[in-house]
């Protein structure tokens, strides 16, 4: 981990001996005159008030000038912990109270001047010389645990915590941690060369012996092709590439084969990012094929569920033990869940609980001696001498690289930085959601014992109480206990106290997402007779939203926590009320908003109080060295948070209250969002550049729908330069309306939209009861054609597929002739098949499977004996839809509005504070809107159709891509009427079908669009009744 000013602060005091000045006042001198004398060789018109403002990763819109980035970027390493108006605020006013003789600014009439102190004169020098070189990382002493008895703590319930011991018999030798830095090399590819590598060839050959399922297609040569306007004839690893292709353009193979030669021809050292842990293994096996050393890098969650997972994937190879090793092939080592300590300890319940860094010996905290060697670490010790590096979106940003492996500790993001010269990522649009999403955040944070903020109050109360010599005047530390005692009284008095005593409340607020935003808006109109009213009320409250501690209601909430009786407490909530001038509508039902107004009084409190326990966690937990394992929803991202880029609306939050059955009272969880993930992704190549002066790989982004112009979701937005093509058939697609009927012969029936779930699951019965006979004679077709392809029913959810299994169960003609996808191992129901057994399933009998869309429609290559696809026809029984509120899905669409969004704030010559509240209000303002709005179809605008018909319909291209590998034709049924189905009184070009032709036409005069959806292209316009001018 980087240095923080705090590892300088005691050097700093140094300076500063008998001058009586305290730790927390030199502290803000630290922070105050180093901030501002980079600031100013950065820019010399810098709004010292507005400082804290280039900390939170924009360089654009903030920074007037970008001469000096890199003291900018590493004023962000240093200043990671002061990234708020209010403690930048604090830190100034408590500098101007310091005797101006040992400062080195001073304020005169509203303007800073530089000034020679008294004392430390030459520290301007003093700070732009560390400024002027990386900040250096903070080594750790690695001690590790020796022969003889060790014990260790873990939780085994949420307030209970039990020793275990053991005896290690020998000290293993420990493997080499990995270097800190390798220089960069940068190769060209010429475009003409289109030959395949032999060890490619080897990597078919060898699958066939094992008796796996192989891509054939890895032996037919691709060619890459410039899309830009550019006379340069070669393909440079250097920078960012973006390649597009379509199905069967041959992307696994040109990233094999480029590895291959990149690394035996020319000595590299190359990553992959998979969309899956099994993907990660499937790679892993081809590379080795191909004799390369490829390690993967898999966290410590989830390692038992991966290892069922390949067992069963690989079930149908094994006749008996003695072809465990000739056919099972690798990958099992690669998720064990071997833990010597745990062994020797006799700890057979411990799951995901290592006690990696916790073995104590003789009262001292101890590495594990065995990590070169156990199931968890054993991959990770072979990193220093691999030629290729394989892990998944999750395993580069929420993994960190243990310090008996990396003396850094760096996240594996970084040290694919530091340590490779190419990246390649696959699939990059689903890729880039996946970093968006990661910094979408829900955990358990307050409710009993074990959640994160009690378990934090009692160990860090633990670490203060009595310390006065060591933590008295130190503002971190103040503040953190004053946060801390305001959060425990307004959970404990306020919150619960509160849902104890009110069910119904308890009711009302269950399983929903209570954006404290939205409640703002629903209580101002249940307390105001009109919009104008609603309007001042609103503002009230938002004042108070903003501003708990200090709004003039502040009082009269204390109060509410104090009183005992129901009466006094209305007495109160009136004086509210009448504080933010709000009466209720003679329409609402008093009782219930009375109850829900005190609750989020007392919700906006404990909001705040967790806001600033976050902001100065990080600090905190340096400075107490508070358990760190035990909350990493904390500190997982602490490395890169100085170049993350904050969220685009500032840090939202939501909560969901939750009772589990047979309690009484729940727990809250929050849902939070922090930061613009895909600008990690598209910067990874340069995004250490300037802090540490160090060049990043290049790095290699494919996709067949990452163009997709008009997508908040898909689209990636760097401009593809290449374009990969093969000379392969075009396969036939045959795109149909296939709608079902019940009593109205002129009414198709619906599944999407109908909110009735009673309704929707009837709907779905009686559809898949109409649909039997067509899909028998779709059976009867493929044989006809001399071929024994399957058949795919499409629908939303793994409750849809059990509805369906409950029609087909009916039908005596099905038995044993359908297989139901389940996301369980081994379920004991004969008609269930594993999604981990996918590839696989040309071995069942079954001739149809029922799936949900989002199960099988990327990363799966389903073929039959001779290479093709196995499935032929595909029946999609439900439209695709946006899931309301749904958190993911709207961060997107914010960050599909951030270059937009910075050129407007550019065009309004807005830079510094007024810049980021200005992308903060904007993004605020368009999410409000996103997330209020209704989302029915009929309501949306022309880009938003267009939006959501992009995604609705790459999912589902995805899933056709499954039925077309090699070149294989496929038939396509739309059964929900929703498909075909226009808003009132407009055409049928307004449905989604409708929109999907028009997205297809739009962009049909570009040639990368139209090479990457050509066959899709040419199939919608046969669609019959799909009509557009």
């Amino acid at each position: 981990m980087r240095r923080r000013y705090y590892d300088y602060l005691v050097e700093f005091r140094g300076y500063f001996e008998g001058t009586g000045l305290t730790k927390s006042q030199l502290e803000s001198v630290l922070i105050f005159e180093w901030m501002i004398t980079g600031c100013l060789q950065m820019d010399p018109d810098v709004p010292v008030e507005e400082a804290w403002s280039i900390l939170l990763g924009y360089d654009n819109p903030i920074l007037k000038c970008t001469d000096n980035l890199e003291i900018v970027h590493r004023l962000r390493v240093l200043f990671r912990d002061i990234r708020t108006s209010g403690k930048w605020n604090y830190i100034i006013q408590d500098y101007t109270s310091i005797d101006s003789q040992y400062l080195l600014y001073a304020q005169n009439n509203g303007v800073w001047i530089k000034r020679v102190p008294q004392l430390f004169s030459h520290r301007e020098r003093w700070y732009m010389d560390r400024l002027s070189s990386p900040i250096p990382v903070k080594i750790k002493e690695i001690n590790f645990a020796s022969k003889g008895s060790f014990t260790y703590e873990r939780w085994i319930s949420s307030n209970t915590t039990r020793s275990f011991e053991g005896v290690i018999p020998w000290q293993q030798v420990q493997s080499s941690t990995l270097p800190s830095y390798r220089e960069k090399r940068r190769i060209e590819r010429k475009l003409g060369m289109n030959t395949i590598h032999e060890n490619l060839k080897e990597v078919s050959a060898t699958a066939d012996k094992l008796g796996q399922t192989q891509d054939k297609t890895l032996n037919i040569p691709s060619r890459l092709v410039r899309l830009a306007h550019d006379t340069d004839k070669a393909f440079r690893y250097e920078g960012i590439q973006h390649i597009v292709g379509g199905l069967g353009s041959g992307k696994t193979k040109f990233m094999l084969d480029e590895t291959i030669r990149l690394v035996k021809e020319d000595g590299l050292r190359i990553g992959f990012i998979e969309g899956s842990v099994a993907q990660v293994l499937n790679r892993v096996e081809q590379l080795k094929r191909a004799d390369l050393k490829a390690v993967p890098i898999i966290g410590k969650s989830n390692r038992s569920l991966y290892e069922q997972q390949l067992l069963s994937s690989r079930q149908h190879q094994i006749d008996d033990l003695t072809d465990w090793g000739s056919k099972i092939g690798e990958g099992l080592e690669h998720v064990s869940t071997t833990c010597y300590i745990h062994a020797l300890a006799g700890d057979e319940d411990a799951s995901n609980d290592y006690p990696c860094r916790r073995i104590k010996q003789n009262g001292e905290s101890k590495c594990c001696p065995f990590s070169s060697q156990c199931g968890i670490y054993q991959d990770y010790a072979m990193l220093a001498d691999a030629e290729v590096w394989v892990t998944t979106s999750p395993g580069v940003l929420k993994t960190r690289l243990p310090i008996f492996i990396d003396s850094l500790e760096r996240s594996v993001y970084e040290a694919m930085y530091d340590l490779l010269d190419v990246i390649f990522v696959d699939e990059a649009d689903e890729v880039q959601k996946q970093f968006d999403s990661a910094f979408i955040n829900e955990y358990p944070l307050f409710g009993h014992g074990g959640q994160l903020f009690e378990s934090l109050y009692k160990e860090s109360m633990n670490k203060t109480l009595g310390e006065y010599e060591l933590f008295s005047g130190d503002y971190d530390v103040d503040s953190w206990n004053h946060y801390m005692s305001l959060m425990e009284r307004v959970t404990r008095a306020g919150i619960y106290d509160k849902l104890l005593k009110t069910p119904r409340l308890q009711q009302y607020i269950r399983r929903v997402m209570i954006r404290l935003t939205t409640l703002t808006y629903k209580i101002s109109h249940a307390c105001s007779v009109d919009d104008q009213h609603q309007d001042e009320v609103f503002q009230n409250l938002s004042s108070y939203l903003g501003s708990p501690l200090d709004h003039s209601i502040a009082a009269s909430v204390e109060k509410l926590m104090d009183a005992r009786s129901h009466s006094e407490k209305r007495l109160i909530l009136d004086t509210v009320l009448t504080e933010i001038n709000g009466a209720f509508r003679s329409n609402v039902d008093r009782d219930l908003w009375y109850d829900i107004l005190e609750f989020y009084l007392y919700l906006v409190r404990a909001d705040y109080c967790i806001r600033e326990i976050k902001n100065i966690y990080p600090i905190i937990q340096a400075k107490l060295q508070l358990t760190s394992e035990l909350y990493q929803q904390l500190t997982v991202n602490e490395d890169m948070r100085p170049f993350i880029k904050e969220a685009m609306t500032g840090a939202l939050t939501g909560y969901s209250y939750d009772v589990r059955d047979g309690d009484t009272i729940g727990t809250f969880k929050i849902v939070e969002y922090t930061g613009v993930g895909r600008l990690l992704l598209q910067d990874w190549h340069q995004v250490y550049d300037y802090s540490d002066s160090k060049k990043g790989p290049a790095l290699v982004l494919l996709s067949g729908t990452s163009l997709a112009p008009g997508s908040a979701h898909y689209h990636v937005d760097i401009e593809p330069q290449w374009l990969l093509e093969r000379d392969i058939k075009t396969p036939v697609i045959e795109q149909q309306y296939w709608p079902a009927f019940h009593d109205d012969p002129d009414e198709a029936l619906s599944i999407s939209g109908i909110r009735d779930q009673d309704q929707r699951d009837r709907n779905l019965r009686i559809m898949m009861t109409k649909l039997l006979a067509k899909v028998e004679h779709e059976i009867r077709e493929w044989k006809h054609h001399g071929s024994s392809r399957r058949i795919l029913i499409i629908v939303n959810s793994y409750d849809d597929v059990e509805t369906i299994g409950e029609v087909l169960q009916r039908e005596s003609r099905w038995k044993g002739r359908y297989k139901l996808l389940n996301r369980q191992m081994d379920s004991g129901d004969e008609a269930m098949y594993s999604r981990s057994n996918i590839e696989s399933f040309h071995l069942e009998g079954a001739e149809l499977l029922v799936t949900p869309l989002m199960s099988i429609n990327r990363g799966y290559n389903i073929l039959d004996k001779q290479q093709g696809s196995l499935f032929g026809s595909v029946f999609f029984l439900i439209r695709p839809y946006p899931v309301p509120h749904d958190m993911g899905y709207l961060v997107q669409m914010i960050h599909a509005k951030h270059a937009g969004f910075v050129e407007e704030i550019r065009s309004e010559n807005l830079s510094y504070a007024k810049a980021l509240n200005a992308l903060r209000w904007k993004s605020n303002k368009h999410f409000h809107y996103l997330y209020e709005r209704p989302d029915y179809w009929k309501h949306l605008s022309e880009t938003e159709r267009e939006m959501v018909a992009w995604y609705t319909f790459v999912p589902v291209w995805q899933l056709i891509g499954r039925l077309i590998r090699n070149g294989s034709p496929a038939r396509v049924f739309y059964c929900d009427a929703k498909f075909i189905k226009a808003p009132r009184q407009e055409d049928t070009d307004q449905s989604m079908l409708g929109y999907w032709k028009k997205i297809m036409l739009k962009h049909s005069d570009k040639k990368g669009f139209v090479s990457l959806y050509t066959a899709f292209i040419e199939s919608i316009q046969q669609i019959r009744g799909v009509e557009i001018e």
